[in-house]
């Protein structure tokens, strides 16, 4: 236990009571055993060497080296701790939450778009980015859930003079803004954590952590702007507390090695569950504040993510502690060859022993002489290559990392060529050993970060803003703002100032919330953003105990894509000859799923699809030359008499409602016997090609063209030779003419053309 200094200078003007010098002893003590922890000792170094190695940090001392000896320090556990938090920060895990009573469901809902609006406006992600990194590096990434309010005074000119002296003076109006006041999680620096000497865990368990400190160091002038007033000062202590002092100057304080003694002072917030409920915080040997914790969970408001656990330990394994004997000895294996490539480049010198040599005159580093007997041995040493061995032990030492880490780190001359199935397949591997990392990160930290920040929400979301009622009193417009409030219920009078009680509104992406028949809060889809003002009744949960945190069981991260590809591929290859034999699976839906798995669109692929483009490109084609041939014989010009090649029943049927229009009707009598001719050779052509015509059976127009009710026959459908009329007259047609055009016979007589003709009010 520390002992107060009898002759304390700091007691000269700071005299802490009986029960403050008790708070004061007590924080200290702990404070002491926490940071002589073994555990966290041996932690501690286990950090430093990890942050070098992540850093690239030189272990030896460059005056040691030549200048020529290479000092190069082989990036191996950057590029694994940067890989596997790539393939992390992709992921955005989060919380899912429940209600525990049905009639929190609503409820619930709200909670979910409260806690997705606090993530983003506090920049979650990234926080979370550096719990990760933190976490790979140390071992275990930490971090604090807590309401902040950056708060700082804001001053503005009133109005500017000069005083006797012609000095010019101003005067100001000094009030208190906040750049941020809401719920916020912070990533934590290991090095600044301190927690219970026998704790295994920090929230969780038998064993959790019954106390913890997190130490601040902060500029003087901060801290007395961030202690002031009485939430943080309640005490009235802050203006005791001073930067600088020798030992002798403070009581149970020692000043550390990395403050800053002029302007910097060591802030410690203590924080304990058991066996008392406190939040004290002492500065620089003062107490400032000591009271219960402040948040409603009365837990320790911290998280703790780990990567390679240690059973029944409070500290965790690094990926650097995993690869720090492998990367120690590639670096001296990749040195000791850039050394002999140094000298291989820049050789040593055989020379006699009674040569006179000046080294100057050739001077270079690398480079030396031996002097030998033969004195004709005036010749530089020549180097064998480096052998096979030397890169077969660097390729099994590198594959040591890949198997310690599961990180794939394959060059192309050390591995032989495979399939981009076959290296998707193998990159699968080391997805699930960060799918295991994600699945800690999800139901230990999250959870607990989630559990905590729903309870600071429905603790200070439920309380109302106060926001003053501004404008010049006595006026009409300020009376019925006064009303106004006082008929809502969210007038509040502080000092005779009137202020209106205004709650949190949250922004919400693609959906907005309303209430509906039974006034409960419910979802739907929504263009853009809506806004939603946090009435308490909306999301104050009635069951005791509040919502459930939980996560979707298993790893969120998807499978890769050709990984997909390749399991669609094996199922295809087994179901496909039980679908084509007809047996329980549909060969094109499989075809489907294959083509999908390769990120095509299957309707691109299917020939009844393709045939449908080519028939309705064709068709447009024909009726737009139908409308070119009318428009042609009205003018007098010509068209061929047996119709146009291969003319649809569309594009008859264009010259047939052409013919039925006044504008047909009025036409010559040679020119609509030419139009009647070459509509016959389409309609015969089209016939004996089988396909639909612009008549029915029975010799009758279409009912598109007639105007009738009645569908028009089906594209394809070919009448009965026994409808007669029509395909009676057909029946001596020559099979062979199916093109139309010139193939179609221009001679043909018979009840074709005369029924054409009476139909459309002519005569031929």
């Amino acid at each position: 236990m520390a002992k107060q200094k009898k002759e304390a200078k700091i007691r000269q003007y700071y005299k802490p009571s009986d029960k403050e010098e008790e708070l004061l002893q007590m924080v200290y003590d702990r404070y002491r055993g926490m940071k002589d922890n073994p555990a966290r000792t041996a932690a501690v170094s286990e950090w430093d060497n990890g942050e070098k190695a992540w850093d690239q940090a030189q272990e030896e001392d460059k005056e040691v080296l030549e200048d020529w000896q290479a000092d190069y320090y082989v990036p191996m556990t950057t590029s694994i701790v940067e890989s596997i938090l790539s393939e992390m920060v992709d992921q955005s895990p989060r919380p899912i939450i429940m209600p525990r009573a049905s009639e929190d469901k609503p409820k619930a809902t709200v909670m979910k778009h409260v806690f997705e609006y606090t993530w983003d406006v506090a920049n979650g992600d990234e926080e979370l980015e550096n719990v990760l990194k933190d976490c790979l590096i140390y071992g275990q990434g930490f971090a604090q859930e807590y309401f902040w309010k950056d708060r700082r005074m804001i001053k503005t000119v009133l109005e500017s003079g000069k005083n006797k002296k012609g000095q010019k003076i101003d005067k100001y109006h000094e009030t208190e803004e906040f750049d941020y006041d809401d719920c916020y999680m912070e990533s934590v620096s290991p090095y600044e954590l301190y927690f219970d000497e026998v704790a295994r865990s920090i929230n969780r368990g038998p064993y959790k952590a019954r106390d913890a400190i997190r130490r601040y160091v902060m500029k003087l002038d901060s801290f007395k702007q961030a202690f002031s007033g009485d939430v943080w000062d309640p005490l009235n202590n802050a203006r005791f507390v001073r930067a600088g002092g020798d030992t002798n100057w403070y009581s149970y304080y020692k000043p550390p090695e990395d403050v800053d003694k002029s302007k910097e002072v060591e802030v410690l917030w203590y924080w304990s569950r058991s066996p008392e409920d406190w939040l004290i915080i002492v500065a620089n040997d003062v107490l400032v504040k000591a009271g219960p914790n402040p948040y409603k969970h009365k837990q320790l408001p911290f998280g703790m993510t780990i990567d390679i656990k240690r059973p029944h330990k409070f500290y965790h394994k690094g990926e650097p502690k995993l690869l720090e004997a492998i990367q120690k000895e590639v670096n001296v294996m990749r040195r000791m060859l850039t050394d002999r490539n140094h000298l291989d480049i820049d050789k040593m010198w055989l020379i006699g022993r009674n040569e006179t040599y000046n080294e100057e005159d050739t001077i270079a580093r690398p480079h030396g002489t031996i002097r030998v007997d033969d004195p004709s041995s005036y010749k530089p040493i020549e180097y064998n290559d480096v052998g096979q061995s030397y890169f077969l032990n660097l390729q099994e030492i590198n594959r040591d990392a890949e198997r310690l880490t599961g990180v794939e780190g394959r060059t192309a001359d050390s591995r032989p060529a495979m399939t981009a199935t076959d290296a998707a397949i193998l990159k699968e591997r080391v997805v699930r050993r960060i799918g295991a990392k994600l699945r800690r990160l999800e139901k230990g930290f999250l959870v607990d970060i989630g559990r905590m920040r729903v309870a600071n929400i429905l603790q200070f979301y439920s309380q109302p803003k106060l926001e003053r009622i501004v404008g010049e009193a006595g006026t009409e417009e300020y009376r019925k703002m006064v009303l106004n409030a006082q008929k809502q219920g969210v007038l509040q009078a502080i000092d005779g100032v009137p202020f209106q009680e205004n709650y949190r509104e949250i922004r919400i992406k693609e959906k907005k919330l309303i209430p509906n028949e039974r006034g409960e809060i419910i979802e739907q889809p929504n263009n853009g953003y809506s806004f939603f003002k946090l009435k308490p009744e909306y999301f104050m949960p009635v069951a005791r105990g509040g919502f459930d945190i939980r996560f979707e069981a298993g790893a969120t991260m998807p499978v890769s894509k050709s990984l997909m590809a390749k399991q669609t591929q094996d199922m295809v290859s087994a179901l496909m000859p039980l679908a084509t034999a007809g047996v329980g699976y549909d060969p094109i839906k499989l075809g489907d799923a294959l083509i999908q798995s390769l990120e095509k669109d299957p309707a691109d692929f299917h020939i009844e699809d393709q045939e449908k483009d080519v028939q309705g490109a064709r068709d447009e084609m024909m009726i737009n030359l139908a409308s070119q041939e009318n428009e042609e014989i009205t003018k007098g010009g010509n068209i061929p008499p047996v119709g146009t090649p291969y003319a649809t029943a569309a594009h008859s049927m264009i010259h047939i409602a052409y013919m039925r229009s006044p504008q047909g009707k009025s036409m010559p009598q040679p020119q609509f016997q030419l139009l009647t001719k070459h509509v016959m050779g389409e309609i015969t052509a089209q016939q004996m090609r089988g396909e639909a015509t612009a008549l029915t059976g029975t010799g009758q127009p279409s009912d598109a063209l007639s105007g009738q009710s009645g569908a028009a026959p089906p594209q394809g459908s070919v009448p009965p030779a026994s409808s007669g009329g029509y395909n009676e007259e057909m029946k001596a047609a020559n099979p062979a003419v199916v093109q139309g055009g010139e193939e179609v016979q221009g001679g043909q007589k018979g009840s074709l053309a005369t029924k054409i003709f009476g139909l459309l009010g002519r005569k031929r």
